[in-house]
Formats: structure tokens, C-alpha cells, sequence
């Protein structure tokens, strides 16, 4: 039991530290940027102080919302997209481009903290299996009836068919050679939350060529 709970708490740990990373290099870069506050940064800062309350909350509460509740999947999407474009602002050879209309208002049946973390570790394993630090990560979003597609293209590394087959299992990761925070969470975790909100996860990767994760959402309809 104790060692049980002894992992629950490093993998909580180890979660956290995923989450936090990207609006702390947001806020950073703020702080070591001279000059007036611009209508921009005062977006990025909201952006970023808005995640890091929306990660308190949830370790502070076990009871979840059961939508994403007034923000749309474009919303997260575009927040998710200016948070990895600061925090990976290093790879200046990669770029990230999002296809979703910033004013299409579709929501979505999962709680927005858990999509956020779904997507915010997903786009991290893409910017980390990049070769040489270059490519394109592409973000799309589709309606299909009563479901939503959420779809990450990358054109990394890919991953290894032996491999391929225990993707999604806690504590195996490959490909992030460009990072050490690869701990095998993020693939795991985005099985969990889709599955538990009614949706399905599904990766298609080919060695050496890339990588395509369709996240498919049941949609709040009107």
C-alpha cells in the first residue's frame, strides 16, 4: 500500500511539474521583457495565470466539471498552441501551426483542465521527437455529428514498431532525445481521460517519417 501510494504521489508530481512548465516560461518571459505591457502580453498573461489557478484547483478538488464549461475548443486550443510557442521558443527551426478558427464555438464533453493537460503533453512529446531541433507540428479540428476530432500531425522521429505496441504504458517513452522529461505519462494519461469522458485516443506513427494523434471528443450539442 505504501509503495502504491508512494507512486501515485511521484507520478502527481511528475504531472504537475508537465503542467506548470509551459505558463511559467510564459510569465518568465514577460518578466525579461523591457518596456510597456502590450495588449499581447496582457493576453499571454492571463493565458498563463489562468492555467496555473486551473492547476491549483484541480489538486485541491477530486470533483470535476463535466464540460469545458464557457471556454471552446478553439480557445484551448490557441492557448495551448501560445503557451508551446513560448515555452519552445528555442527550436526556432519547428514551427507549430494551428488550422482552428479562433471564433468557432464548439464545446466539447470533457473537463477543460483535463484537455489542456491531454494536449499540452502531447504537443510536448511532438516538439521533443523533433530531428535536429526542425519541423512542422500541425494542429487541426474537426466536427463529425455528435463527436469532435482533435487532430496533431509532427513530422519527428516516429517511433520504433516494438515500441509502437507498448506506447501508452507508464514509464516507457521514446524519441525525446531534445528533452529529459520524457517519463512516459503523457501518451497513458490521454488514453485515461478520453475513455473516461466517452471518446478515444488513436496514434499512427512511421519510423523516421512522424507522427498522427487523433484525440475523437464527445460534443456538447445545443
Amino acid at each position: 500500500m505504501l509503495v502504491k501510494e508512494a507512486e501515485y504521489k511521484m507520478n502527481i508530481s511528475r504531472q504537475v511539474s508537465h503542467d506548470i512548465r509551459s505558463p511559467l516560461s510564459a510569465l518568465n518571459l514577460l518578466l525579461g521583457s523591457p518596456g510597456e505591457i502590450t495588449e499581447e502580453k496582457r493576453h499571454i498573461l492571463r493565458v498563463a495565470t489562468k492555467r496555473i489557478n486551473d492547476i491549483a484547483t484541480d489538486l485541491l478538488t477530486s470533483t470535476k466539471p463535466e464540460t469545458t464549461e464557457n471556454e471552446s475548443l478553439s480557445e484551448i486550443i490557441e492557448s495551448l498552441v501560445l503557451e508551446k510557442r513560448i515555452e519552445f521558443k528555442d527550436f526556432s527551426e519547428v514551427k507549430l501551426v494551428s488550422h482552428v478558427k479562433s471564433d468557432e464555438r464548439i464545446f466539447a464533453r470533457i473537463a477543460s483542465c483535463d484537455l489542456k493537460r491531454v494536449l499540452s503533453n502531447l504537443l510536448n512529446n511532438s516538439f521533443e521527437a523533433m530531428k535536429e531541433n526542425r519541423g512542422l507540428i500541425q494542429v487541426s479540428m474537426m466536427s463529425r455529428g455528435p463527436e469532435i476530432q482533435v487532430v496533431l500531425n509532427d513530422n519527428g522521429c516516429g517511433v520504433h514498431p516494438q515500441i509502437f505496441e507498448k506506447l501508452g504504458t507508464p514509464g516507457l517513452s521514446f524519441g525525446k532525445k531534445n528533452s529529459g522529461s520524457g517519463n512516459g505519462l503523457g501518451i497513458a494519461h490521454a488514453k485515461v481521460t478520453l475513455e473516461a469522458c466517452g471518446g478515444h485516443f488513436d496514434l499512427e506513427t512511421q519510423l523516421g517519417v512522424g507522427t498522427k494523434v487523433t484525440l475523437t471528443i464527445p460534443r456538447v450539442l445545443a
